[in-house]
């Protein structure tokens, strides 16, 4: 299943399923694919090739917190060892 064209949020409430509407393989490819771009996301605000030292990282990584939704927050909070918050 390719989730690529999907938001954090669809994703997060895909792999959430509160209600059963998808299935375990639907679940495990939005999981697959959010936890890919929560990578990307680390790996790009630490980047040593941006040039922005420590504190450009540390913003890069506030600005990605803040933007996620509520759902993504509840999806986060539900990973061992994922900080929520900075």
């Amino acid at each position: 299943m390719d989730f690529t064209e999907f938001d954090n949020r669809s994703l997060a409430i895909v792999v959430l399923n509160a209600d059963a509407s998808f299935s375990v393989e639907e679940a495990n490819a939005a999981k697959a694919e959010l936890n890919q771009r929560t990578r990307s996301g680390v790996l790009n605000a630490f980047d040593p090739g941006s040039g922005g030292g420590l504190k450009a990282s540390t913003q890069a990584l506030l600005q990605q917190y803040s933007t996620m939704s509520a759902v993504c927050v509840v999806y986060r909070r539900q990973i061992p060892g994922v900080p929520l918050s900075p």
